[in-house]
């Protein structure tokens, strides 16, 4: 099978190969772009978690993983789930079923699930739909939600009630549970094993956002009722809002999001405030530019008190003092060239020596080279 576009070969459980030579049609390309829509919106989800639901799919798990019951604990955040896991730590049932539930269900599942596809289709539905449904709900709930509550409430915990971060999963899994249920729709058959393995994750995925199943029990998290997010490429989301939480839920524990990048609550409700202080003790670079779009550079420039030297094409000159009683630094503000996915043109500013008397050699000097030398055709 040289070409997968043309000779697609569709493989279930213990069933011959069905060939096809004709590329997807059009229905079938409109099939994918609805199951994307459809699972996107399953992880995004503000719904309040199917308690019921949510019983039945992981009685169902513990039974299969030879655990005759199972307690779950539904908790309307995910800082009330990880005040239930140290109660439960403290009460010594906090052994993790990884071994027996599988630590990445897609791993101990998907591959019989991706043998059932077949090389062929399964190169096809990569480029078709992993691209488009992957990237959306993997970047944008994996990677946001689980980077955003990781450090910050998986070391505040860790720090106060001595506990250790463990593995979870949930509604952000929704994109390799979407891109099977697309395969059966598009005509590939899994065995009844395999569908009914693949019916309890995924209803884990649609009645609740993150869950830790632990020894006699498992512990489930309610949905936000805030999720605010941004389409920052084609077809793939971040966190971002500018009047209030990202991501709010009904315990209390909020995440404030910059363009994807995690701030402190002021930054987005009350820009006004921030002060250079507050600049100056962010050590994170992308945290502070955020900040300092957030806020303004006009606002900015005026608190750190940078004297305007001189701007031409390649962006402004200042000089600004950073740190009280020592020698000035010269700053550099320079306006990204090409447009961001979602057509927002960022502005960066960048340290440089003071005894420079344009932005033109400024900005020749962070790459090493001069004005002779530097003489960009196109900025990017």
């Amino acid at each position: 099978m040289s070409d997968d576009n043309q000779n697609r070969c569709l493989m279930g459980g213990g069933m011959s190969p069905i060939r096809r030579t004709e590329p997807w049609t059009a229905l079938e390309l409109a099939q994918i772009e609805t199951a994307r829509l459809e699972w996107l919106a399953v992880g995004r989800s503000t719904e309040r978690a199917n308690i019921c639901a949510l019983q039945q799919c992981w009685a169902s798990l513990y039974h299969r993983a030879v655990r005759p019951s199972v307690f779950v604990w539904v908790t309307p955040g995910p800082l009330a789930a990880h005040l239930a896991l140290h109660l439960w730590k403290r009460a010594s049932l906090e052994a993790s079923l990884g071994a027996s539930l599988g630590d990445s269900p897609r791993a101990s599942l998907g591959a019989s699930l991706e043998a059932s596809l077949g090389a062929s289709l399964r190169a096809s539905l990569r480029a078709s739909l992993e691209a488009s449904l992957g990237d959306s709900l993997r970047a944008s709930l994996r990677d946001s939600l689980g980077v955003s509550l990781g450090p910050s409430l998986g070391d505040s915990l860790e720090a106060s009630l001595g506990f250790q971060r463990t593995w979870f999963w949930g509604a952000h899994d929704a994109y390799w549970v979407a891109w099977y249920r697309t395969a059966q729709q598009l005509g590939v058959s899994f065995g009844d094993e395999q569908d009914e393995r693949l019916a309890e994750y995924e209803q884990t995925v649609r009645h609740g956002l993150w869950a830790w199943p632990h020894e006699g029990g498992v512990v489930v998290c309610d949905r936000p009722v805030t999720c605010q997010m941004e389409e920052w490429r084609p077809k793939t989301w971040r966190l971002h809002c500018t009047t209030g939480p990202a991501l709010a839920f009904l315990d209390g524990y909020r995440i404030y999001a910059w363009h994807g990048i995690r701030v402190n609550p002021a930054v987005i409700t009350a820009p006004g405030t921030l002060t250079m202080k507050d600049f100056e003790a962010e050590a994170n670079q992308e945290v502070r530019r955020a900040m300092i779009e957030a806020a303004g550079w006009s606002r900015y420039l005026k608190l750190a008190g940078a004297r305007p030297i001189q701007s031409d094409a390649c962006g402004e000159l200042y000089r600004v003092r950073i740190v009280p009683g020592q020698p000035e630094h010269g700053l550099v503000v320079v306006t990204n060239g090409t447009p961001e996915p979602d057509g927002t043109i960022k502005r960066y500013g960048l340290y440089v020596s003071p005894d420079h008397r344009t932005a033109h050699a400024a900005v020749a000097s962070t790459y090493g080279l001069t004005t002779e030398t530097y003489r960009p055709v196109q900025r990017t």
